[in-house]
């Protein structure tokens, strides 16, 4: 292998890295935006203009302004407070840098309204998100968001003794 095989190897490999770094930063304000009541200014950077968001019992939303609007009534209507850890990312980048398949779990804590109002109640749920990125407008994007809840249990209950959800 000449220098010049080397360089391009090593700007390849430096490139790949800088784009998983890219990916889980918009993870994490992903997760930011969602623990803000789904803040729309936030919110909208991170999808493609035809991204998808879905997630069984909460919708599914085509497009980057139905994303924004159904995100944000699902805080104002079922969310009181949230605090998301976003867990063990797995990023696949496609050979030409376009595209990903990412997944990651997801623990979270949070205060829903509760069955007799005023009284919320905290729960904690978790699950694994699914998702195509594609890099647009020379940066990355959600293209679509899949998020698999396998657990939302009362806090005070605990997970074993009754699920508020069956999923």
């Amino acid at each position: 292998m000449d220098n010049a095989e080397t360089l391009d190897d090593l700007k390849r490999r430096v490139a790949l890295l800088e784009d998983r770094e890219a990916i889980r930063d918009l993870i994490e304000r992903y997760a930011e935006a969602a623990d803000r009541g789904n803040d729309r200014a936030l919110m909208i950077e991170l999808f493609a203009i035809d991204g998808i968001w879905e997630a069984s019992g909460f919708g599914r939303f085509l497009g980057r302004d139905a994303i924004v609007v159904g995100l944000a009534e699902i805080a104002a209507t079922r969310l009181i407070w949230t605090m998301h850890y976003m867990i063990s990312p797995r990023i696949q980048i496609a050979d030409d840098r376009a595209s990903a398949r990412v997944s990651w779990r997801v623990w979270e804590l949070a205060t829903v309204p509760g069955k007799h109002p005023p009284d919320p109640e905290a729960v904690w749920g978790g699950g694994t998100y699914e998702a195509n990125f594609a890099r647009r407008e020379d940066r990355w994007q959600i293209a679509h968001l899949r998020l698999k809840l396998e657990l939302i249990s009362s806090y005070r209950e605990g997970w074993a003794a009754r699920r508020l959800a069956e999923l």
